[in-house]
């Protein structure tokens, strides 16, 4: 009888280890959860540079906007007043144009000897100068 009982006790234990495993491991676990946590930082990561980039081009479209005011202003100057008035010194540093804060706007104008290169710069604490140039002929 008492081997017979070993049998049994031994085949009891083997049936249980052939039977399917369900359920995951710890490693597998850990795999799984560091793998999320990757995915995941990484994710957050390209969002936050999706709205820092979509905050950018929204001020570099105002400054350009800006700055298409002000030369519009100055080729109606130049049709009122004549090609001689487009000097600097008509256009002096502006800062928040337009009721826009934190914005610059200034104007440079170079002489040459049949025109006058006009620069539009607007500067802004958070992105690169935005700068419109046009030429300006005495015609």
């Amino acid at each position: 009888m008492l081997i017979n009982l070993k049998n049994r006790i031994f085949v009891l234990f083997k049936v249980n280890l052939l039977k399917p495993q369900t359920g995951f491991t710890l490693t597998e676990l850990l795999i799984t959860v560091v793998f999320v946590g990757v995915a995941l930082v990484g994710l957050l990561n390209t969002y936050n540079v999706g709205l820092r980039s979509a905050s950018d081009s929204e001020s570099i479209s105002m400054a350009t906007q800006i700055a298409e005011k002000k030369m519009e202003i100055i080729k109606s100057d130049k049709a009122a007043f004549g090609y001689s008035y487009l000097i600097s010194n008509n256009y002096p540093q502006e800062e928040n144009p337009d009721n826009y804060s934190g914005y610059t706007r200034r104007v440079i104008i170079t002489t040459f000897a049949n025109y006058k290169k006009t620069k539009v710069v607007v500067s802004h604490n958070s992105f690169p100068d935005v700068s419109l140039v046009t030429i300006f002929t005495n015609y």
